[in-house]
């Protein structure tokens, strides 16, 4: 088993010419986040296909070499992966019992991010404030 590129997003554990397995620990148990990253690879023409089990964070993605060299995808995937937040712990937000204590008014708010046109973007930053409990 080589390893072609080092980095603290995931570890390669095989590779092949057209088909590369990776361990990815910041999906562990996470469909949320594994259904984005599958959606955002499959946004490249030269990605064929990409299959994630989140239960052991192993994700396959089978790719067009022609179109996409490895190194590429790998730069892709430090990329896309880098850029996905950590989750928010319990000591992150003021939860007790499943209830925020609120510190002042609660009002619903709605605004739009310029520039924004990828609606896999759109989704991983709904769903990393769906989950933070002082949102």
């Amino acid at each position: 088993m080589e390893k072609t590129q080092k980095n603290n997003h995931f570890i390669v554990v095989e590779e092949g010419e057209q088909k590369i397995n990776i361990v990815v620990p910041s999906l562990f148990h996470d469909k949320e986040r594994s259904a984005i990253l599958q959606i955002i690879l499959l946004k490249r023409d030269a990605v064929e296909d990409v299959r994630i089990n989140s239960k052991n964070n192993l994700v396959e993605i089978r790719f067009n070499p022609e179109v996409l060299s490895k190194v590429d995808l790998f730069d892709v995937l430090h990329i896309v992966l880098a850029n996905f937040s950590e989750k928010p712990g319990k000591k992150d937000s003021k939860v007790e019992e499943g209830k925020v204590k609120a510190d002042g008014i609660v009002k619903r708010l709605a605004f739009s991010v310029e520039g924004m046109s990828c609606p896999s973007c759109a989704l991983y930053l709904e769903m990393t404030l769906a989950r933070d409990k002082r949102i």
